[in-house]
C-alpha cells in the first residue's frame, strides 16, 4: 500500500522559507540529514493515520528548520582553518551555491581539537544568510 507525503514537502521544494514576523529566512537543507528525514518520516506517518493535522506538520518542519539553524550558530564551535580539493561540479540558484569535491581535505582549529579530515567526496552548500530584500551592493559599499 502506498502512503501519501504530506502536502508541499517533496524532494524538489524550495530550499528556504520566509518567516513572515521577523523578515528572515529559515533554509531547509537541514532535512536533508539522517534526524531530518526521520522527522519527515515520522510527521508523514502520523499524517496519513490522521492523528496529527497537516497544517501542525507543515509548522512542525518549520520549527526544526529554524531550531537545527540556531543550533548551529551557538553551539558549534569548529572552525574550518583551510581546505582544498578538485571542483568538480557547482551550482547557483536563489541565494544557495552548492559545491561538489573530489579529495578534498579539511583542516580544523583546536576547539577542544585540531583534526585533519580528509574524504573522496564531499557537497558543501552555502546560504545567503543576508535577509531578503536587502540590496547585497548597497550593503558591499556600506561595510
Amino acid at each position: 500500500m502506498s502512503r501519501k507525503r504530506f502536502h508541499g514537502e517533496t524532494g524538489t521544494e524550495q530550499l528556504f522559507s520566509q518567516a513572515k514576523k521577523n523578515d528572515t529566512r529559515t533554509f531547509k537543507v537541514y532535512r536533508r540529514t539522517t534526524l531530518g528525514t526521520c522527522l519527515y518520516d515520522a510527521i508523514t506517518e502520523l499524517v496519513n493515520d490522521e492523528m496529527f493535522p497537516e497544517n501542525l506538520a507543515l509548522a512542525a518542519m518549520e520549527h526544526y528548520d529554524r531550531a537545527v539553524a540556531s543550533l548551529f550558530q551557538t553551539q558549534v564551535r569548529t572552525v574550518v582553518t583551510s581546505w582544498s580539493g578538485q571542483l568538480y561540479v557547482y551550482r547557483y540558484h536563489e541565494d544557495v551555491w552548492e559545491f561538489y569535491l573530489k579529495n578534498a581535505v579539511f583542516k580544523t582549529a583546536g576547539n577542544p581539537t585540531a583534526e585533519h579530515l580528509a574524504t573522496k567526496n564531499v557537497h558543501i552548500v552555502a546560504c545567503d544568510g543576508t535577509a531578503p530584500g536587502k540590496n547585497k551592493k548597497n550593503n558591499k559599499k556600506n561595510n
